[in-house]
């Protein structure tokens, strides 16, 4: 089945056998955490939203056949190029790689580590075909500054127990970054409205079941859009925040304080995983013991940092050099397999009780 999607142009074009099977997860997959898959192959397609206030890169993974072009990590890395709808060119591609290399030896990590965790298989296949069947709407709202890449794998390991899952770049990649705590809610409001651009142009995918609303998954500042975007935008199934910002110290008072947020909304249950090892990302629930969710569940991680919540938390498992480089605790493997396992039952058990509602 081909897809058309968003009226825009394909920026992934990758060489490989079209026939090719889904990865195994398990040694196969070093970048998975030992996470096992779901019952489906997994396709990736990603585009640009032309339009105005600015181009705006949609990610999706799906549930899929067993055709398409196999994916490595380096070419979710390599996405970043494309999010203004640009076709970078090979020079381009390879300074993007080296860069990304020289940061990481600058953090005491190998160049053969980097060029292992660049190089890592992935489970998804771009372009395969769609899975026959309608399957629930995740949307990841990627945490500041980040990018498709920042939550792949647990996109693709969402996407293979049967959700369409999709992404945008944070809004301080469109936008430009913070310059100071006045600008969180400014952001945080043009992030709300990139998420329903995104979510609306999603309406022609066939396999999107309709009739299940959107699951929101938020990392870090994303999830400041992402509760602005449930207020607003109701009906939300869940929301799952990846030590998100609602949750901290850092900006509470601003989002409590803005006309954007609307306490008296009715909102979706929440799930909020966090961690006591940054300073810099204090923990406050103020702001969400105070949503009207009819459940609120609060988990911590004691072997994360905040950096961990991302896809750094999976490449520090891969790589014993990046575990020590970022502080990871001993049981960083069991955590990081934790959130990926209780996000899934987490948004299938609301799943469900919208089915019997």
């Amino acid at each position: 089945m081909t897809r058309v999607l968003l009226s825009s142009l394909l920026v992934l074009a990758l060489a490989g056998c079209a026939s090719a099977p889904p990865a195994p997860a398990g040694p196969a997959l070093p970048l998975w955490a030992g996470l096992a898959p779901g019952q489906y192959p997994v396709g990736f397609i990603s585009s640009t939203l032309p339009s105005a206030p600015h181009p705006l890169q949609v990610s999706v993974w799906y549930p899929s056949g067993t055709d398409g072009s196999p994916l490595r990590n380096r070419d979710y890395l390599l996405l970043n190029l494309t999010e203004n709808g640009e076709h970078p060119t090979k020079e381009d591609a390879d300074k993007s790689l080296d860069d990304a290399e020289a940061f990481l030896t600058k953090n005491g990590i190998s160049a053969s580590s980097a060029e292992a965790l660049f190089n890592a298989p992935m489970y998804a296949h771009a372009g395969a075909h769609v899975a026959a069947g309608k399957f629930p709407l995740v949307f990841v709202v990627q945490g500041n500054a980040q990018s498709a890449s920042g939550q792949a794998v647990l996109s693709e390991f969402l996407a293979s127990h049967g959700y369409v899952v999709a992404t945008i770049p944070s809004i301080t990649r469109m936008t430009g970054a913070m310059k100071t705590e006045a600008d969180i809610m400014p952001k945080a409001v043009a992030e709300m409205d990139d998420i329903d651009r995104a979510i609306k142009s999603l309406a022609q995918w066939a396999d999107v079941d309709e009739k299940i609303p959107v699951t929101l998954i938020a990392h870090s500042f994303g999830a400041r859009g992402a509760l602005l975007y449930a207020m607003h935008h109701p009906p939300v199934n869940a929301i799952v925040s990846l030590e998100g910002g609602i949750g901290m110290s850092v900006g509470q008072k601003l989002m409590v304080d803005s006309k954007s947020l609307d306490l008296t909304a009715a909102m979706p249950p929440v799930l909020h995983f966090y961690e006591l090892n940054d300073d810099s990302g204090v923990p406050d629930f103020r702001l969400l013991k105070s949503l009207k969710t009819p459940d609120l569940q609060l988990v911590r991680m004691n072997s994360m940092h905040h950096v961990h919540f991302s896809g750094d938390g999976f490449a520090s498992v891969m790589l014993p050099e990046m575990a020590v480089a970022t502080k990871a605790g001993p049981d960083l493997k069991h955590e990081v397999q934790s959130v990926a396992k209780q996000t899934l039952a987490y948004i299938a058990k609301w799943v469900a009780h919208r089915k019997k509602s």
